[in-house]
């Protein structure tokens, strides 16, 4: 969520001094559905970091180019070169 007076991203106090993100808590600070933030990470539309085999996680700026709009959904995602 956006602040509507200065433009700033507004996360829940909970999540204030986090630097990394899962997909249920992305939704809840972009208002959107958990499976719709996985969906998005699986096509490529959002950039996650893996953290061993089974965790996945959004870094911060990640979270704010989304709650910021700066996702354009209408075209295919960019594919991000992987590292080895």
């Amino acid at each position: 969520m956006l602040n509507p007076e200065t433009g700033e991203m507004l996360i829940p106090e909970a999540f204030a001094s986090r630097m990394f993100f899962t997909d249920a808590e992305v939704a809840v600070i972009a208002g959107k559905n958990r499976e719709t933030i996985a969906r998005w990470r699986r096509e490529g539309y959002l950039e996650a970091a893996r953290f061993g085999k089974r965790t996945v996680m959004f870094r911060r700026a990640e979270v704010e180019r989304l709650v910021r709009g700066e996702i354009d959904f209408s075209k295919p995602p960019v594919k991000r070169k992987e590292e080895k």
